[in-house]
């Protein structure tokens, strides 16, 4: 009888560790310290773009993803920015003031963003549907009216 509580008792013990340690997977953090979680965003529209700043079409879509930002405030979508290059929070945080990034960049340094693999081309932008699936991959610069459009056909889906 001892046997089978130890095995019970290590047996909930190892769900309640696998179920936790998967909800800190879901978690990343923005470079403001700002913390995310991926099952808190379900329901919403998410874009997801990887930028480097040796990229040139990446820089020239930044005005595109601040008005696609700005004007997703009263929507239910949400954007974030992740650097192609492996920047400490210190230089993202430069580089979103010299380029005038006004979307979310993503921290590699907080939390854990296994979402989705590095791209192979830049920019490339993702657009994660409500229920937290990949539903396109866009390659190469967009603009604002672009991305919106994306977002607005796939929701007609």
């Amino acid at each position: 009888m001892k046997n089978v509580i130890v095995a019970v008792l290590a047996i909930a013990s190892a769900l309640v560790g696998i179920n936790v340690y998967q909800h800190q997977q879901q978690n990343f953090y923005t470079i403001d310290g700002v913390k995310h979680n991926w099952n808190e965003l379900q329901g919403n529209w998410l874009v997801v773009n990887y930028f480097a700043e040796w990229c040139a079409p990446c820089l020239k879509e930044v005005p595109e993803l601040n008005e696609f930002h700005l004007a997703s405030d009263n929507k239910n979508q949400n954007i974030f920015a992740i650097s192609f290059d492996a920047l400490d929070d210190a230089e993202l945080d430069s580089l979103a003031g010299k380029y005038d990034m006004k979307f979310p960049l993503l921290s590699l340094s907080k939390g854990n963003f296994q979402k989705f693999e590095k791209p192979a081309q830049l920019p490339t932008t993702y657009i994660v549907a409500p229920n937290g699936e990949v539903v396109e991959t866009l390659k190469g610069q967009i603009s604002a009216a672009e991305l919106q459009g994306w977002v607005d056909k796939l929701q007609r889906l």
